[in-house]
C-alpha cells in the first residue's frame, strides 16, 4: 500500500479540500450537498476543458439511473455557494445542450491519506490549467523489491526496482546516534507545541452564540446614521410621524424613548470616549452643520462652522469629520479645521482605532461603497480590503474596544450581513481575510460593539414594501400594482405599460398596469435606478454601474434585450418628448466612482441617441435630476444647501427661471407633462403638486402618518401613475434593534 495523495483545489478566495469533503470560502466551510461536490471536484480535475454532461453524470451518477435535471440541480447548487451567475459566470460556464466547463486557473496540492494503491490515484490531465504543487520529494515504501518516488514528468507514484547496492536499501548495522539528537528533539518538539498552539489562535473564529431583539417600536429605523452604545444605552435614529428623531433604549431591551434635541431632522455620527456627548450632523442635501448633544440632558452646541456628512471623535476629543471627498481634523469646538487626506469619492462614517494611530473610514461611489484606511496625520490612504470579493459593498465598520477586531457590514444577493476582520498581532503582523459573523436570515446594519466586547448592537432587519397610490376620493393610500415589494413605478405616456424596480435586489420588470405581461429585464448582479420609459413607449432607460464605469446610463428595448450603454459619468436621464434624446446628470470626466453629491454634479447634458451627438446646458453645475416635459422646456431641481429650490429652462432664450422654492425629497412629472410632483421633508412631510404654466402649488397628502420604505441607500421616491395620484412604497418590513452575544475565541 502506499500514500492516496487527495488533492486541495484553490482558486480565487475558494479551497475545495478533497479529503475533507469540504469547500471553504473566504474563510467560511460552506455546506454542500454529497452529488454536487463530486461534481465540482471533477470540473477542478480538467479547468478550461469543456466536460459534457455525459461525462458528469457517469462520472457522478455512474451507480444510479437519473436524468439531467439532477446534474443541472447540483451545478445550481454550487453557483449559489460560489457566488456565481449563470448569465456573466466568474466560475461555472453552460455550454447550452452539451456540458460545462470550468474558467478559473486552479492551483492543486497534494493532500495525503494512507492505505491506497497508487494505480488508484486520480490522476489529472497535464496542461489543463493547473500544476500539481504538492509532490513527493524522495521515495517510500512500495511493493516488494520497489520503491515508490515521484516521476516530475508525469506528475505521478511510480515504481522502480531497489538495487541490493541502493543506499536505500536497509542496513543490518547498529546505529549510532549523536549525543546532541536528544535535546534537538526536545527543541524541536517545543517549537511544534508553539507552532501548534500558534496555528489553533490562528484558526479560532468569532462566533454568534445567541440574538436578542431589544426593540418592538415598529418605527424605521434610518440605515445612515451611527448606531452607538455606552454599554448601558444604545442610541440611534428613526422615523416617528414622518421625522427623524433621536431615540433611545436600554441595552438590556424594553421601551424606546426619545432623546429632545432641538436640532432639526438629527443624524447621528459619533459618541464620545466618556460618553458625555453625542454628535449628530443636521440632515439636509447630502451634509449639514454639526451638532454636540449632551448626555443625559441639555441644550444642543453647533460646533463653530462645521459642515460635515459625517464625524468622530479621536481620542483626545478632537473631531474628524468627512465633506465631500475629503477628511478634515478639527478641535473639539469646531475651530480650526484643515485638511487631513483626499480621498476618491464621498467620505463617510470615519473612526479612529483604539491606540489612534489608524483611521478607517467608507468612501461612498454612485453605487458602490468600500472600506479605506489612512494613517491618523492623513498619509498612506489605502483600500482596506483590495481585492476581496466583497469590497465593493463593504461599510460602516467600528474596532472592539480592546482593538483586536473590526467589526462591518457588506451586503451580497439583497440581505447584508456582519464581517470581522482579526487585527495583526506579536505572531503576524497582517490583519486576516475577512470572518463572516452572520449568514441570514435578517439583515444587519450598522454594527457597534459593547464596551466589555461581549455584544454586538446592530439594526436587524427584513426589507419588505407595498407599492401604493393616493386615492384622492377616500384620501387613502391603496395597493397599486397589487400591491407588490417594488420601488421606482414609472408609466408609458399612453398609460399601458409600468416599469419598476423590485425591492430590495433592484431588478427591472415591465408589465400592463393589471400586472399581466410581466417580464424581467434586467439581472443580478446590475443595480437599476431611476428608470423612465420613453414616451413613445418603446425603450427604456436608467441609471447603473458596471465593472468599468459606477455610474452610466444605459437604453433598453421594453420588449427586453441587452442593455445599451449610451453615458459613462452620467445618471439620472430624462427623455426628449419624441423619443430620440436624453438628457442626464454629467457627473465629470473621471468621475465615475464618485457619490451622488451635488459637488460632483458637473452639468446637465443632452444626448441625441441617433448621432451620439452631446450638448452642454448653460448655467447647469449642481443642479439635479432633470426631466424634459416639452420640446422648449427642461426642469431641474438645484440641491445647493441654502438655494434648494427648481428651475425651468428655456432652450429658446438659453436661459433658468425659478419656479418653486423649498428642499424635496422625491419629484416625479405628471404622464401628460402638466405638473411636477413633490415630496417634501422635516416635521410635516407632504406631497405637492406644482403646475408648470404658472407655478401654481396644491397640497395632495399628508405624510405625516405614512412610513415610507427605503432603498439601501435610505432614499425615498415617488411616482405618478396614469390618472395622476401620487405612488409611493409603503414599508411593511421590520426594522429593530438587536443584541448579538458574540464569542470572539
Amino acid at each position: 500500500m502506499i500514500e492516496h495523495k487527495c488533492i486541495v483545489f484553490r482558486f480565487a478566495d475558494v479551497e475545495v479540500r478533497e479529503r475533507e469533503f469540504c469547500i471553504v470560502k473566504a474563510g467560511e466551510v460552506l455546506p454542500v450537498e454529497p452529488k454536487a461536490f463530486r461534481v465540482l471536484i471533477f470540473l477542478l480535475r480538467s479547468p478550461r476543458r469543456l466536460i459534457t454532461k455525459d461525462e458528469l453524470l457517469d462520472a457522478v451518477w455512474n451507480d444510479y439511473a437519473v436524468s439531467e435535471n439532477s446534474l443541472t440541480r447540483a451545478v445550481a447548487s454550487l453557483r449559489r455557494l460560489l457566488g456565481d451567475d449563470s448569465r456573466e459566470p466568474r466560475y461555472i460556464e453552460t455550454v447550452p445542450t452539451v456540458g460545462y466547463r470550468f474558467l478559473c486557473n486552479v492551483e492543486a496540492t497534494e493532500d495525503c491519506l494512507p492505505g491506497v494503491d497508487a494505480g488508484d490515484l486520480p490522476q489529472p490531465d497535464n496542461g489543463n490549467g493547473f500544476e500539481l504543487s504538492g509532490r513527493v520529494n524522495g521515495g517510500s515504501s512500495g511493493p516488494r523489491g520497489q520503491t515508490v518516488v515521484a516521476d516530475e514528468r508525469a506528475g505521478r507514484m511510480v515504481a522502480v526496482p531497489i538495487s541490493p547496492n541502493s543506499e536505500s536499501a536497509p542496513s543490518q548495522a547498529p546505529i549510532a546516534r549523536p549525543m546532541w539528537l536528544a535535546p534537538a528533539t526536545a527543541l524541536a518538539v517545543v517549537l511544534m507545541a508553539i507552532a501548534i498552539f500558534a496555528w489553533r489562535s490562528l484558526l479560532s473564529r468569532p462566533k454568534i452564540e445567541s440574538a436578542l431583539q431589544l426593540t418592538d417600536d415598529g418605527n424605521p429605523k434610518l440605515l445612515t446614521s451611527a448606531l452607538l452604545s455606552d454599554g448601558y444605552r444604545i442610541f440611534f435614529n428613526e422615523l416617528r410621524a414622518g421625522s427623524l428623531v433621536i431615540a433611545q433604549v436600554a441595552a438590556s431591551g424594553g421601551e424606546t424613548g426619545q432623546i429632545m434635541s432641538h436640532i432639526p431632522s438629527p443624524r447621528l455620527a459619533a459618541l464620545a470616549k466618556n460618553s458625555s456627548t453625542l454628535l449628530a450632523v443636521e440632515e439636509s442635501n447630502f451634509f449639514g452643520p454639526l451638532w454636540s448633544l449632551p448626555l443625559p440632558a441639555g441644550d444642543p452646541r453647533r460646533l463653530g462652522n462645521v459642515v460635515a456628512q459625517n464625524a468622530s471623535f479621536t481620542a483626545d476629543g478632537h473631531l474628524i469629520f468627512g465633506k465631500d471627498s475629503s477628511l478634515f481634523i478639527a478641535e473639539k469646538d469646531g475651530s480650526d479645521p484643515r485638511k487631513l487626506s483626499d480621498l476618491p469619492s464621498y467620505v463617510d462614517s470615519p473612526v479612529i482605532s483604539p491606540d489612534g494611530k489608524r483611521i478607517r473610514l467608507t468612501v461612498q461611489g454612485s453605487y458602490t461603497q468600500s472600506l479605506w484606511e489612512v494613517n491618523s496625520d492623513g498619509s498612506n490612504a489605502h483600500p482596506l480590503l483590495p481585492g476581496w470579493e466583497g469590497e465593493r459593498s463593504a461599510c460602516c465598520g467600528h474596532w472592539t474596544a480592546d482593538g483586536r477586531y473590526f467589526v462591518f457590514q457588506n451586503r451580497r444577493q439583497g440581505r447584508t450581513d456582519l464581517w470581522a476582520i482579526r487585527e495583526g498581532n506579536r505572531l503576524s503582523a497582517r490583519s486576516s481575510s475577512p470572518l463572516r459573523l452572520t449568514n441570514g436570515p435578517l439583515s444587519y446594519e450598522r454594527p457597534f460593539p459593547s464596551p466589555d466586547g461581549k455584544h454586538l448592537f446592530a439594526i436587524g432587519l427584513k426589507p419588505r414594501g407595498e407599492l401604493v397610490r393616493f386615492d384622492s376620493t377616500s384620501q387613502q393610500f391603496v395597493p397599486y400594482l397589487s400591491g407588490i415589494s417594488a420601488f421606482d413605478a414609472t408609466v408609458s405616456q399612453d398609460g399601458k405599460w409600468v416599469t419598476y424596480t423590485t425591492y430590495p435586489d433592484r431588478n427591472l420588470w415591465r408589465s400592463r398596469p393589471d400586472g399581466s405581461e410581466r417580464l424581467q429585464l434586467t439581472y443580478a448582479p446590475t443595480v437599476v435606478a431611476w428608470p423612465r420609459i420613453s414616451p413613445d413607449g418603446t425603450k427604456v432607460a436608467f441609471s447603473s454601474s458596471d465593472v468599468n464605469c459606477s455610474s452610466c446610463v444605459y437604453v433598453l428595448p421594453l420588449e427586453g434585450g441587452t442593455p445599451i450603454k449610451v453615458a459613462e459619468n452620467a445618471r439620472t436621464s430624462g427623455w426628449s418628448p419624441d423619443s430620440r434624446s436624453l438628457v442626464t446628470i454629467f457627473t465629470g470626466q473621471g468621475s465615475a466612482k464618485k457619490v451622488c453629491s451635488f459637488t460632483s454634479f458637473e452639468g446637465l447634458e443632452t444626448i441625441d441617441l441617433r448621432t451620439g451627438k452631446i450638448t452642454s446646458i448653460p448655467d447647469s453645475r449642481e443642479l439635479g435630476g432633470p426631466f424634459w416635459p416639452s420640446n422648449n422646456t427642461l426642469v431641474a431641481p438645484s440641491l445647493k444647501p441654502g438655494n434648494e429650490a427648481f428651475f425651468t429652462f428655456d432652450f429658446k432664450t438659453q436661459k433658468w427661471s425659478l419656479l418653486v422654492k423649498g428642499m424635496f425629497q422625491h419629484w416625479m412629472t405628471s404622464v401628460d407633462g402638466e405638473y411636477l410632483y413633490l415630496m417634501t421633508a422635516g416635521n410635516d412631510p407632504k406631497i405637492e403638486r406644482v403646475r408648470l404654466s404658472n407655478g401654481t402649488l396644491d397640497t395632495i397628502a399628508s405624510l405625516r402618518s405614512f412610513r415610507p420604505a427605503v432603498n439601501e441607500d435610505s432614499n425615498n421616491w415617488l411616482g405618478v401613475a396614469a390618472d395622476g395620484s401620487p405612488v409611493l412604497t409603503r414599508d411593511i418590513g421590520t426594522q429593530e434593534i438587536y443584541d448579538l452575544n458574540i464569542k470572539w475565541d
